[in-house]
């Protein structure tokens, strides 16, 4: 994998600015071409550096001077080198694809903690190791992360940050999960499929209503009306897997007298 950092002195003060007076540079407004370019440079099987991911932006207008870069650089570039783009909220879905070999650009206002910034910033999410998510931060510098109450959640190490997922996870507004050629568009988007029943909520049923469906809710009647089944102060308990079990037995002549 390659990864770089806005700070490199090879390209920190080349101008990344779309308007006059043009002062901003890749050191200070970089973190966004800095990703894209890591991602390109990783899985497209092209180099491509900061300065010409810096050009490519401006010229196409994802260049908001003063803001930063627009997230439309990163599908845009995706299409260009032929890499598969999914956006999601999910951090799980997010794991899933750096375990499958992809990158995922992370995105964070500074809130709540401030952990990776204290004002928008793009980064890296690179892998996972036990229970923290491996970081490449584009603008991390010495004393960082010992700096704002940061190293309360954040471990520095060979270059990575490492945080834990349930620290992480509120500081990111949405990951941009991005992989090469070892993943087919229609393997990403059935292993998405996957991973969106993985990650769907636990449904509880706690009444027999509409909620319940509609083949559970005769046996479910029947079983309290014969006080079998009586639940707790907050209701029945029950999810479907319960309810399926409920339902067989029921259908086998178990609960009859």
């Amino acid at each position: 994998m390659t990864y770089y950092s806005q700070r490199d002195p090879r390209w920190a003060e080349v101008v990344y600015s779309a308007q006059p007076p043009h002062t901003e540079t890749i050191k200070s407004a970089g973190c966004g071409i800095c990703c894209a370019a890591s991602i390109i440079s990783s899985l497209a099987g092209v180099t491509v550096e900061p300065p010409e991911m810096a050009a490519y932006s401006v010229k196409n207008g994802y260049r908001i001077d003063g803001v930063g870069t627009a997230n439309a650089l990163f599908p845009a570039v995706c299409k260009a080198y032929g890499l598969a783009f999914l956006e999601t909220h999910s951090a799980a879905r997010a794991v899933q694809c750096v375990e499958e070999g992809g990158l995922v650009v992370c995105g964070t206002s500074g809130k709540p903690r401030g952990i990776f910034s204290t004002g928008g910033h793009f980064f890296l999410l690179t892998g996972r190791e036990g229970e923290l998510l491996q970081f490449f931060d584009p603008d991390s510098y010495a004393g960082k992360y010992q700096s704002y109450g940061r190293q309360k959640y954040a471990l520095v190490k060979e270059g990575f940050v490492y945080v834990r997922q349930e620290y992480a996870d509120p500081e990111i507004n949405q990951y941009y999960c991005i992989t090469g050629e070892g993943l087919t568009m229609r393997q990403y988007e059935e292993l998405s499929a996957r991973l969106a029943k993985l990650e769907a909520p636990e449904m509880i049923y706690n009444y027999v209503d509409e909620n319940m469906p509609e083949w559970a809710r005769s046996t479910v009647q029947k079983l309290m009306d014969r006080g079998y089944l009586r639940g707790t102060d907050e209701g029945l308990g029950l999810d479907d897997t319960m309810l399926r079990v409920l339902v067989v037995l029921d259908r086998a002549g178990a609960f009859e007298k």
